[in-house]
């Protein structure tokens, strides 16, 4: 049951308990029956602390809220004419945000900003990037981070897990709403955006397939921008009219796609908790590849990546499932052979046992 200012007040006033008391009384799970070592970590408070302010009294989260508040915005904007408000005195501006926080999650000084789900270059200019965030939208830089831009605010969601250029047509950009980061603070998403325009304006696309779903990765055809495949919670999906319609091409939760850089139509795929597939028909097929790690219980969440300049060389990390820590890290130098060879890589250590997370 989320509670609000009012209630808690009307409660201090009926049943005559103190200010202090009550902010003393521990939080109740919102999922009750949990054991102490979950309820207690900062992990499971982190995720309680974001759901409390958002759920309605009855325990639902509202679904369409920011949706249907864009649509009143745009309504009144229709309606209203805005005249300008009275000059401010003074010239002397002074910038309050967004901006790192210091001290935000880190020991010393270090300044933290908000997870960044996915990084888009532009392949004709190296100066220009965009950022997916977890729930602050799509960016653009047009220096080399050296200032940014917000492209998305007016959008159906903030929340991003994927963002891709058309290699062939650098004015189109697609954008999977949704952060797949396996965390309880991560939020769903309501789409895909596309723009044909830089991201000056958007359309929301497959509402009704990737709707309170997550993207983890978007591979766009270096030469046919309307033919790209997606990653996400819901399985490897494709689209052959520039995002339009999607057909799944691999069940399972997709956590990452990775492609050969001189075949598009070699490609592979990881699966959580499951395995990694390998397609050499453009991902209408996909065929699951062995490995040291096959045959275990503990596979978790899986990340790919190919080598751009021997893409033969293929690298595979894994989670332990159980311990959240790094099951391993294997290497193949001959990634599109019928069965590849492995080499384990040194544990780089992975400290902070959420690799699920990280």
């Amino acid at each position: 049951m989320n509670s609000n200012p009012l209630s808690i007040t009307l409660a201090i006033l009926f049943c005559g308990l103190t200010p202090s008391a009550l902010a003393a009384a521990p939080v109740p799970p919102l999922r009750p029956g949990l054991p102490d070592g979950v309820t207690n970590s900062i992990y499971y408070q982190r995720w309680l602390w974001h759901q409390q302010d958002r759920l309605l009294e009855d325990g639902r989260v509202p679904r369409g809220a920011r949706a249907r508040a864009l649509r009143d915005i745009q309504a009144a904007q229709a309606h209203t004419l805005i005249l300008p408000a009275a000059v401010v005195p003074g010239n002397a501006w002074a910038p309050i945000g967004p901006a790192p926080i210091f001290n935000g999650q880190t020991t010393g000084s270090t300044p933290v900003s908000g997870r960044i789900g996915d990084i888009a270059v532009n392949p004709s200019n190296q100066n220009h990037w965009v950022i997916g965030t977890a729930q602050g939208g799509v960016w653009e830089t047009l220096n080399a981070g050296a200032s940014w831009k917000a492209k998305s605010d007016d959008q159906a969601s903030l929340a991003f897990g994927a963002v891709a250029f058309a290699p062939s047509a650098t004015n189109i950009l697609y954008a999977g709403t949704g952060e797949e980061v396996f965390s309880g603070d991560a939020v769903a998403g309501a789409g895909l955006l596309k723009s044909t325009n830089g991201g000056a304006t958007w359309q929301l696309l497959a509402a009704g397939t990737f709707g309170g779903t997550t993207f983890s990765v978007i591979r766009v055809h270096p030469t046919n921008p309307d033919l790209l495949l997606a990653s996400t919670a819901r399985g490897i999906y494709k689209s052959s009219d520039g995002g339009v319609n999607w057909v799944q091409k691999r069940s399972g939760t997709g956590e990452d796609i990775e492609v050969d850089s001189g075949n598009f139509t070699n490609q592979y795929c990881a699966i959580g908790n499951n395995g990694i597939y390998r397609s050499t028909t453009l991902g209408e097929t996909w065929n699951l590849i062995t490995g040291p790690w096959s045959g275990t219980t503990v596979v978790g969440r899986i990340e790919l990546a190919i080598s751009p300049s021997a893409p033969a060389t293929l690298y595979v990390s894994i989670a332990n499932s159980s311990t959240g820590n790094l099951l391993g890290i294997w290497r193949t130098d001959n990634a599109w052979d019928a069965a590849p060879t492995w080499i384990q890589l040194p544990d780089p250590g992975s400290g902070f046992g959420n690799m699920w997370y990280n």
